[in-house]
């Protein structure tokens, strides 16, 4: 399935990016990460924050269900805009 295998592996390219964004004790420099998803992640940079936002205010639990949700209603792009 598409969908699974991208997310596969966009969770592997993020998860470089934190790698390489820690500063102290497994804690991203929440600033450099937002850099990198705008520089090499597809993101803008207010986007990249946007995002990092979402990660910090809901964690994976919340989201896994909503992005495994927004896959199996066909939704790419939410109204937001982003």
């Amino acid at each position: 399935m598409p969908d699974q295998e991208n997310l596969v592996l966009l969770v592997d390219e993020y998860r470089s990016f934190v790698h390489e964004s820690v500063i102290d004790k497994g804690v991203p420099d929440w600033d450099a990460l937002a850099a990198r998803l705008s520089a090499d992640g597809e993101w803008t940079l207010d986007g990249a924050q946007h995002l990092i936002g979402l990660v910090q205010a809901y964690g994976s639990f919340v989201l896994r269900n909503a992005a495994s949700l927004a896959i199996a209603a066909g939704i790419e792009d939410g109204a937001v805009g982003l």
